[in-house]
C-alpha cells in the first residue's frame, strides 16, 4: 500500500500542533505500517499561532528534502501562515532531491511554489491531523487509500463521475489548485506554476460567496483563465453568505458569472477539500473532463 516507503519526514510551516489525539494516531498509523517518522525541528512547538519563524520553519523543509534516509514529506496541518516561508525555501536543493511533499489548506502555498520553481512532485489531499490522523471510518480508510494510489502510480485517481455540472464542454489539460486563498495569492507571483493548459482545481472553507467572487475576479484579470481548460470545485464547506446575505448571486451563479466568455467545463462538489472527502491529486497529472462521458 505504501509503495515502499521506509521514512517520512513530518514538518509544521504553519498551524502548531492542537490536536494532540490526531497527532498521535497519525504516529500510530505510520508504526503500524513499519514507517519510520523524522519530524522536523519545530512540528512539536509552538510560537503565537505558527510553530516557529518563517526562517525555522523553512528550514526543517530544507533538511528533510536534504535528509537521504526522508522518502516522502508531510504537513502536519493548515493555518494560515504558510505563505511566509516561500522567500526562505531552498529551490535549487529541492530540485536536486526528487522527493514527493503533500498537505492542503494553507500548504497549498507552498505546494504551487515547490511545483512551480522545480516541477517535484507535490500531493495535494490529506495531512497528519486531518487525513493519517482522523478517527477511524470509511472515509479515513479511502482517503488513505487514495493517497498511497496516487502516490505510488503518479496519475489522477478522483472519481468526478458524480460532480455536478455546472457547464458542458470537454477539456484536457494537467491539475493545478487547492485551497482558493493560496491560489489567489500566488497567481501573479512566480510561485504559481506557468503551464500552459491546466485543469484548475480549487475548494473553500470558512468564506463568505462575496470573498470567493473577489478572488475569482482576481483569477480572471490575472490572465489565469486563458490557461485553464477546465475547472472543478471541491467542497464549499461551511461558506454562508453574511454580508450580503439577503442580496448576493447564489455561488452557482457566481462561478458562470465569472467563467463567462471562457468555454472551458466546469464541475462542482468534487471530493476534496476541508471536508470528510479528502482525495488526492498531483500536480502536474493529466486530466480529462468530458462532460458527455460523466
Amino acid at each position: 500500500m505504501n509503495n515502499n516507503i521506509k521514512c517520512v519526514g513530518v514538518v509544521a510551516p504553519s498551524f502548531f500542533i492542537e490536536k494532540y489525539d490526531n497527532y498521535n494516531e497519525a504516529m500510530k498509523y505510520f508504526k503500524e505500517q513499519n514507517i519510520k517518522v523524522v519530524l522536523g525541528k519545530t512540528v512539536e512547538k509552538r510560537l503565537d499561532n505558527t510553530t516557529g519563524t518563517a526562517k525555522q520553519r523553512a528550514a526543517d523543509i530544507n533538511e528533510m528534502y536534504a535528509n537521504p534516509e526522508v522518502d516522502l514529506i508531510i504537513a502536519s496541518d493548515g493555518g494560515c501562515r504558510a505563505l511566509e516561508v516561500l522567500e526562505y525555501l531552498d529551490y535549487n536543493l529541492i530540485k536536486q532531491n526528487q522527493k514527493t511533499i503533500c498537505g492542503f489548506s494553507d500548504i497549498t502555498h507552498i505546494l504551487l511554489a515547490i511545483f512551480a520553481k522545480t516541477g517535484n512532485k507535490a500531493i495535494h489531499g490529506i495531512d497528519i491531523i486531518n487525513g493519517f490522523g482522523e478517527r477511524e471510518s470509511f472515509v479515513k480508510e479511502e482517503n488513505i487509500r487514495k493517497f498511497w494510489e496516487n502516490y505510488s502510480n503518479n496519475k489522477w485517481c478522483m472519481d468526478i463521475s458524480k460532480c455536478k455540472v455546472l457547464k458542458e464542454g470537454y477539456g484536457q489539460g494537467v491539475a493545478i489548485g487547492g485551497w482558493i486563498n493560496a491560489i489567489s495569492n500566488l497567481v501573479n507571483t512566480d510561485y504559481f506554476p506557468k503551464d500552459k493548459k491546466i485543469v484548475l482545481l480549487w475548494e473553500a472553507v470558512d468564506e463568505e460567496p462575496n470573498r470567493i467572487n473577489m478572488m475569482l475576479q482576481s483569477l480572471r484579470l490575472s490572465g489565469l483563465f486563458s490557461r485553464v481548460s477546465g475547472m472543478i470545485v471541491g467542497k464549499l464547506t461551511n461558506c454562508i453568505e453574511k454580508e450580503y446575505y439577503d442580496c448576493v448571486q447564489d455561488i452557482k451563479e457566481m462561478i458562470l458569472s465569472v467563467c463567462e466568455g471562457y468555454d472551458f467545463p466546469i464541475l462542482i462538489d468534487a471530493p476534496f477539500g476541508h471536508s470528510e472527502e479528502k482525495i488526492t491529486f498531483t500536480y502536474g497529472n493529466d486530466v480529462t473532463i468530458n462532460t458527455e462521458e460523466k
